[in-house]
């Protein structure tokens, strides 16, 4: 198995984990003369099944991000790690430009002015250059992923 069927594997048993809590706890308590759709117990099971193939595969996953080294010699875990920084980052002044340009109408000049602290125009361009980073990192890991068979 490629790592990259295994990322989509990994979301498939999430939401498989999220859909048997939802329905446990719909079938975990029940009113008096009413009766179970679905046994609660029977659902615990599977449950801890898809957590234990969750688990493994995680360790899988996480064994050969570290074991992959791209073109440039970093490891596959190390290239997420840096991608995941530049997308956090990015996030972050994007909110802080936001904040910064946000416009009050001033009725009368006795009125109080916010006025922006950092140079957003300046910032704007630091995260188009974030992005583009951001992006080629990517790149390298969507391609890997794909050509990499899983440990």
């Amino acid at each position: 198995m490629k790592l990259a069927e295994a990322l989509i594997n990994r979301i498939e048993i999430d939401k498989n984990i999220k859909s048997l809590q939802s329905r446990i706890f719909a079938n975990s308590l029940i009113q008096e003369g009413t009766s179970l759709i679905e046994d609660p117990n029977e659902l615990l099971l599977e449950l801890y099944n898809k957590m234990s193939q969750f688990k493994d595969l995680i360790i899988r996953i996480n064994t050969t991000n570290l074991a992959t080294k791209l073109d440039d010699g970093t490891n596959l875990m190390e290239a997420i790690v840096q991608r995941d920084h530049y997308l956090r980052l990015y996030n972050i002044l994007d909110s802080i430009c936001e904040h910064a340009n946000t416009r009050t109408d001033r009725y009368s000049k006795t009125e109080i002015l916010n006025v922006p602290t950092i140079n957003v125009v300046d910032t704007r361009k630091k995260m188009d250059n974030i992005a583009e980073k951001r992006r080629k990192i990517d790149l390298k890991i969507q391609s890997t992923n794909w050509t990499t068979e899983l440990i």
